[in-house]
């Protein structure tokens, strides 16, 4: 089953895969939207997105912190660099294609 996790988790790319794919109406639009939204439950398309940019901002803004925090590892801050170009990157993705992500959630 297809999860789109509140952080992103990568799982940008395969959705707007699948998302495309439900453009056609006689594709059986119904059985991938519901793959989509199975791990959410009964959660409007716009919450759902919206509570996904809000969390990779979040973890833009503590990452961008703990990559200025000379108390840090170096390891630490790595990490911190890799995560805030993947959160910065994910969420970019998700306003890119809001509209696509949108209709294939509804």
């Amino acid at each position: 089953m297809l999860m789109l996790t509140l952080t992103g988790g990568g799982a940008i790319q395969p959705a707007l895969g699948l998302a495309r794919e439900l453009q056609p109406a006689e594709r059986g639009c119904g059985s991938w939207r519901r793959l989509l939204r199975d791990g959410y439950g009964d959660i409007e398309p716009e919450i759902l997105l919206d509570a996904m940019v809000r969390s990779q901002t979040r973890i833009v803004d503590l990452e961008t912190v703990n990559l200025g925090n000379p108390r840090h590892s170096a390891a630490r801050r790595k990490h911190a660099k890799t995560a805030l170009e993947w959160a910065t990157a994910d969420r970019a993705l998700v306003r890119q294609h809001e509209a696509l992500l949108l209709s294939a959630l509804r």
